[in-house]
């Protein structure tokens, strides 16, 4: 059947990995080509996309509003039918889900209740995996206080058990690029002593002037401890 994009509704809570402009890039391309896709997965009483994430947004950038789509409705018993449906759609189709989806997708799906056997079983990796995955997570606190687990990335290992909220979750993936602190730390130590910084690059020099001032605050706590 067909319906209008405007009636799609794309969640990021039950989304298994974000969408990727390049792969959106090559959708646009190939649908202005001609090519047809398969149609998209909707959950029937609400509409959300199961599976075709990346198509429903190349769809957006080259169709208007109110044309429509070929999509295939289905009922789930639950959230977490949900996303292991989608999870195994893209072990399937397009490029496989990297460790850090997975890692993304279990933790939501143990907050939901699954038990860490399936989440394994689902993913074909050991058990003991899935488990140390739940060790390196956190507590976001989201909108309206929600929380929801999610796991941290390398580098910043020490926030493992804690609550964070959601923006400084949020600049920690996307900011941190897996370099641990002390690395970070030593990077920056090497650039200025060789005299590497760009000093008519106003963005560094700001960006080391607010350095200054959050090293300096933070080590005299450090030092009052």
């Amino acid at each position: 059947m067909k319906i209008r994009l405007m009636d799609i509704v794309l969640d990021p809570s039950i989304q298994v990995r974000e969408v990727e402009p390049f792969t959106v890039s090559k959708y646009v391309q190939s649908m202005r080509e001609g090519a047809v896709f398969p149609p998209l997965l909707l959950e029937e009483k609400s509409n959300r996309i199961v599976c075709g994430n990346h198509r429903y947004t190349a769809y957006k950038k080259i169709l208007q509003p109110e044309s429509k789509v070929e999509v295939v409705l289905r009922k789930f018993a639950d959230e977490a039918e949900i996303i292991r449906t989608a999870a195994k759609d893209n072990a399937t189709h397009g490029r496989p889900l990297d460790t850090w989806d997975m890692k993304r997708v279990a933790a939501r799906l143990r907050d939901l209740g699954d038990k860490t056997e399936g989440i394994a079983a689902m993913f074909n990796i050991p058990v003991k995996k899935v488990e140390q995955w739940a060790g390196m997570s956190v507590v976001v606190i989201g909108k309206g206080k929600s929380r929801y687990t999610a796991p941290v990335k390398h580098g910043l290992e020490h926030l493992a058990g804690k609550t964070i909220q959601a923006k400084d979750y949020e600049s920690h993936k996307q900011h941190d690029y897996g370099i641990p602190i002390k690395n970070m730390a030593a990077i920056i130590t090497r650039h200025l002593q060789s005299r590497w910084i760009a000093s008519e690059d106003v963005k560094t020099v700001e960006n080391l002037q607010a350095l200054y001032t959050e090293l300096g605050d933070y080590l005299k706590v450090l030092a009052a401890t």
